[in-house]
């Protein structure tokens, strides 16, 4: 590969080059030096042992300096977390984990990384179009690969595809939740039934003595009407705290980003008091049609 034999032999050129230069300009300034020692009988083998010597030593040098580089500086890139969401991310970590990002090559040599599966991210800058991106990379993967036209053996997926995918689940999840918010206020509704008239009936004798003394139907109605609503509206409240502390203790013990908007919880009241308003039409309209006179003999 080019990384691994051109670059590598690029730097060994280079590196001698420095080295020779290093040493000749030594060798010229140290003239004086060698003339003293071959003076004092120092050998021709003796002088070649000394550079060589301190050659190799300069070039051990080096190569420490830049392995010690090499490992602080091309060994792990960046490190960063990822923001907390509710699924997991694309590569199947989770929300809100540490990653590390480094150099493809050196993490197939020491991570021992799967090499048949590799996953590319590519973001064109903002005058290039999508499709223009998609071909090119299309094209350059199948030249990598001695590919013909149509033969892929890869994918390559838009960030449409995968915001479709997800509008399609959550779409799915927003449906499930409807219904199952709608069994919730069929089972609601059938409660506050069963409860107003249970109340009707054990106020039969109050019903009668309030029509004996002048109550209209209209005001039995906006009674037991305001009634059932309150009984709606009290559950609404209790439902409202209890998801509210869920949601606090998820935003405090979790990545996950929790909270009860303000829109929810005037949805929420609302939506219950419609259904109390539906819901105990029923016992009201019996409320208010009896005689006063069977009211009052009701045991």
């Amino acid at each position: 590969m080019l990384f691994d034999t051109v670059l590598p032999a690029i730097g060994l050129v280079v590196g001698a080059m420095g080295i020779m230069n290093i040493m000749l300009v030594a060798v010229a300034k140290r003239t004086r030096e060698i003339g003293v020692r071959k003076a004092l009988g120092a050998r021709k083998r003796d002088s070649m042992s000394q550079f060589l010597v301190e050659s190799a030593t300069l070039s051990v040098f080096g190569a420490a300096l830049g392995i010690a580089l090499g490992i602080g500086l091309a060994a792990i890139i960046a490190v960063y977390h990822t923001t907390g969401g509710f699924l997991e991310n694309m590569d199947g970590r989770g929300p809100d984990k540490p990653r590390a990002i480094f150099p493809m090559l050196f993490a197939y040599r020491h991570l021992n990384l799967y090499r048949r599966r590799l996953r590319i991210s590519v973001k064109p800058r903002a005058e290039v179009l999508q499709s223009w991106a998609m071909d090119a990379g299309t094209a350059m993967l199948r030249a990598k690969h001695g590919l013909e036209p149509g033969a892929n053996n890869f994918a390559v997926v838009a960030q449409d595809r995968v915001m479709e995918t997800f509008d399609q689940l959550f779409g799915a999840i927003f449906m499930v939740g409807l219904a199952l918010s709608a069994v919730a206020l069929l089972v609601g509704g059938g409660g506050v039934v069963a409860i107003m008239m249970i109340s009707v009936t054990e106020r039969a004798r109050e019903i009668g003595v309030r029509k004996a003394l002048g109550a209209t139907r209209a005001i039995l109605l906006w009674q037991f009407l305001v009634e059932a609503a309150t009984l709606t509206s009290l559950g609404a409240g209790i439902g409202l705290l209890i998801g509210a502390i869920l949601a606090g203790v998820i935003e405090a013990y979790t990545p996950l980003p929790a909270s009860v908007p303000a829109s929810a919880m005037l949805s929420a009241v609302g939506a219950r008091l419609i259904t109390g308003i539906i819901f105990g039409m029923l016992p009201a309209l019996r409320a208010s049609r009896p005689d006063p006179i069977d009211a009052l003999r009701h045991e």
